[in-house]
């Protein structure tokens, strides 16, 4: 298992506050480590980079994972923020990578976003 994966698994999946979630490498798009079940299109990773370069139009323009077509609550050039209904994405980028997570209406968003900044924050310490 990779470092990426594990970090992943225990910073993020670990809090039992994400349901999926992903770390993705910037330039490439290559999935540098994921959880089960999770899948992502091109079409959709390029939502999110469009989002990143273009906050104001990102908050009009819903990110969609899995299918789903998430309402952004919040974007900016770290962070996205995202829901439909009682479920959510958050996204964070760093200088190389993306991390993101989704979590369900049974889990505390607030603690899914507090994991993926922390790991986003990690990884930015890291020069990754």
């Amino acid at each position: 298992m990779n470092e990426l994966q594990n970090l992943l698994d225990s910073a993020v999946l670990g809090t039992r506050q994400a349901k999926t979630g992903a770390i993705i490498r910037k330039k490439d798009s290559n999935i540098r480590a994921l959880s089960p079940h999770f899948r992502i299109t091109p079409s959709e990773l390029s939502t999110i980079h469009r989002a990143f370069a273009n906050p104001k139009q990102g908050r009009e323009t819903p990110v969609l994972i899995h299918g789903k077509a998430y309402s952004c609550v919040r974007v900016d050039e770290h962070a996205i923020y995202a829901k439909d209904g009682d479920t959510g994405v958050i996204i964070v980028q760093t200088k190389s990578l993306i991390v993101l997570a989704e979590y369900d209406g049974t889990m505390f968003a607030a603690v899914c976003a507090e994991a993926v900044e922390s790991l986003g924050s990690y990884l930015i310490a890291k020069g990754k």
